[in-house]
């Protein structure tokens, strides 16, 4: 019985998960990976923990998370995760780049439409985890230079963003997409209502074709462009996602005035 408590237990997760299709599998419980877990968890998504360690699988279940323990890279186990089916995104955040980069080329030819988020320590990995199906490839580590070069030159920003990271504060960042139907497609961004819903813009997502003389900074990213802080005579264009700070409730609002689904 103890040598198939294991395969027992991820008989039982499985069989949980099929109940809850469009779920989330998180690879890798490290620092990264608890801390995308409990946002997750914040926002009400469905999701569950793989990992080899058994005291990070012992963490994830006392936070009350589905979780089971194992080789993230294993076939076999990944089918019972439901990837080729169920499951609608998979996070690759272990420690190792060669590991991600396996996990990424099963998971994309177990599911060509699975959403795959991965985690690159080295910038020379993030080529090689976009080739293996990859739809976004972040660097830690980069983005820590980045916060602390922000720290350095604008220390109350970085006080802001930091305690927003953490939850201390009620503001938050979301994405509100345009609809082809909205109203506000082919009109600028100064007819939403922004300021009376105390939101901020920080970007807008594009098509990488897309190009405009209201876009200060543009920043060319993996099948799509950000337009850094436009200015108000932006033009909104069907697919285009709005990417805003503020209170939960107010992108809510701006979701519902555009007729974003949620």
């Amino acid at each position: 019985f103890q040598e198939r408590l294991p395969e027992l237990r991820e008989s039982r997760v499985s069989a949980d998960l099929e109940r809850q299709p469009g779920y989330t599998v998180i690879c890798g419980f490290g620092r990264v990976g608890e801390s995308l877990a409990t946002h997750l968890a914040s926002d009400g998504h469905r999701f569950v923990v793989v990992d080899s360690h058994a005291d990070r699988i012992k963490q994830a279940e006392r936070a009350g998370y589905l979780a089971v323990r194992g080789q993230a890279e294993r076939v076999e186990l990944l089918r019972s995760l439901g990837i080729g089916g169920p499951a609608r995104r998979i996070l690759c955040l272990t420690d190792s780049d060669v590991i991600n980069v396996y996990i990424a080329l099963v998971a994309r030819q177990m599911n060509a439409g699975i959403e795959i988020l991965a985690r690159a320590e080295r910038h020379q990995s993030v080529h090689k985890l976009r080739l293996a199906g990859a739809n976004h490839v972040f660097l830690p580590a980069e983005i820590a230079g980045l916060m602390a070069g922000e720290y350095v030159g604008q220390p109350v920003a970085f006080d802001a963003i930091y305690g927003m990271l953490r939850g201390e504060h009620a503001a938050t960042l979301g994405s509100v997409p345009v609809p082809a139907m909205a109203a506000c497609v082919g009109r600028s961004l100064d007819t939403l209502p922004m300021t009376s819903l105390h939101l901020i813009l920080f970007g807008v997502l594009t098509r990488p074709e897309r190009h405009s003389r209201a876009a200060r900074t543009v920043y060319e990213l993996a099948g799509s462009r950000f337009h850094f802080h436009p200015s108000g005579r932006f033009t909104l264009h069907a697919d285009d996602i709005l990417v805003v700070f503020g209170h939960p409730y107010s992108i809510r609002r701006l979701r519902e005035h555009i007729g974003a689904p949620r």
